[in-house]
């Protein structure tokens, strides 16, 4: 054996021998024990006293629970139905916004039919207008060819 594992064995038994002098032996005697008995009763009314305050409390908290638990099921209730209707109402305003698209879609293409039409009526009147000055014009040239002819050929007046 080493020193220290020697040194360490003779410490414990030291220990082991003085500790018992050291600890303080329990100071009840007979009589503590014989009032404790008959205190008994009264601990155990107490005890009694105090078991039936808690069951009560507990009691009264089960009460508060379950009265909060319905609440918040009404409550819940409540923001189901008001989403059952939410939903419907975003159905019918989507179904309504479609049909509305739809409506629009063909009052555009009426629109644009319409412009369309306006300008080929536009174009047509322009292009008629625009052979009738010709016409007019054409006419004006050939009178005047035909006056400067005759003219100098020795004609009289056409014009």
């Amino acid at each position: 054996m080493t020193s220290r594992t020697v040194t360490a064995s003779l410490f414990l038994t030291v220990c082991l021998f003085v500790l018992p002098f050291f600890t303080h032996p329990a100071k009840a005697g007979v009589m503590d024990r014989i009032k404790d008995i008959y205190n008994a009763p009264e601990k155990v009314e107490e005890l009694e006293s105090k078991y039936l305050e808690t069951q009560a409390a507990l009691e009264q908290q089960m009460k508060q629970a379950e009265q909060a638990a319905d609440l918040y099921a009404k409550q819940q209730e409540e923001l189901l139905r008001r989403n059952e209707e939410y939903r419907q109402r975003n159905e019918a305003l989507s179904e309504q916004n479609a049909q509305l698209a739809g409506r629009l879609a063909a009052m555009e293409k009426s629109q644009a039919e319409r412009a369309s039409f306006t300008r080929k009526i536009a174009q047509s009147v322009l292009v008629f207008a625009g052979m009738g000055l010709l016409y007019l014009l054409s006419v004006r040239v050939w009178r005047y060819l035909v006056w400067r002819r005759q003219k100098q050929t020795g004609g009289g007046s056409i014009l």
